[in-house]
């Protein structure tokens, strides 16, 4: 079975432009070569000799989101040469996008249509939101592999639609925490049922119920399917994109 890294790049253009404490601002140059040294890294971990890589255009989401605004508590300020780097990405490495949706939702597509294609799909990201599928991981920030089974993914969605996310500003059920959604799904038989019934427990309509319910599932699930087909993007051979010569800037 042959491996494949599906690559979520949005953080390697963070991670690339932004200098570390105490060191100098990057230059271009500098931030390019950071750039390759972290797609080389990624790429020469997981064992593949082909990647697909994909970078966010917009998000569905964001129409989706009515209790709270998606994303609404961001106030990241992207960095100088963000969309310079996001241009190096698609130019030099053939990274993909499509517009509205999310550099997660194709690797999990991705990661489907490989699997059934008889491909060993590694997703390299450091977002924890992938987690939600059972596979193998690989943490570009930590430099860690991780193996996901199903029953981990399956318990890592729920947990989210108890909690939601801060970081996208999903709401989840107000005062429920890390501790009490451990404590409720570590005494249920039934996951969805479960979480279903403390929405109950906290909205005082079924209307609100259901809305409430639903419009976090559609935000929190990642896609698995394109328009209702298996996601077909086109595999890109390594060897053909590999730098020599990587000034080692990423880990100083």
């Amino acid at each position: 079975m042959e491996n494949i890294s599906l690559i979520d790049a949005d953080s390697i253009i963070y991670y690339a432009c932004y200098s570390k404490k105490d060191k100098p601002v990057k230059t271009l140059q500098d931030i390019i070569n950071c750039t390759d040294e972290i797609v080389n890294d990624i790429l020469l971990k997981a064992s593949a000799d082909i990647y697909c890589g994909f970078l966010t255009d917009g998000s569905f989401r964001y129409k989706i989101a009515t209790i709270k605004p998606y994303k609404g508590n961001r106030s990241v300020i992207k960095p100088t040469f963000f969309n310079t780097i996001k241009g190096y990405l698609r130019d030099q490495y053939k990274f993909i996008s499509i517009k509205d949706y999310e550099a997660d939702d194709l690797c999990i597509m991705a990661h489907r249509t490989f699997k059934e294609k008889g491909y060993n799909p590694i997703i390299a990201s450091p977002d924890k939101d992938l987690r939600q599928i059972e596979g193998k991981f690989y943490d570009y920030k930590t430099r860690e592999f991780d193996e996901i089974t199903q029953e981990e993914a399956d318990r890592n969605f729920w947990m989210q639609m108890l909690t939601g996310d801060a970081g996208d500003n999903i709401q989840g059920i107000p005062g429920i925490g890390e501790v009490k959604a451990h404590k409720i799904l570590s005494n249920c038989d039934n996951y969805a049922n479960s979480v279903f019934y403390q929405y109950m427990k906290y909205y005082d309509t079924n209307l609100n119920v259901i809305k409430s319910y639903n419009e976090t599932y559609q935000l929190l699930k990642m896609l698995d399917e394109y328009g209702g087909e298996l996601y077909q993007p086109e595999i890109i051979y390594k060897k053909d994109t590999i730098k020599d010569g990587i000034d080692n800037l990423w880990l100083r």
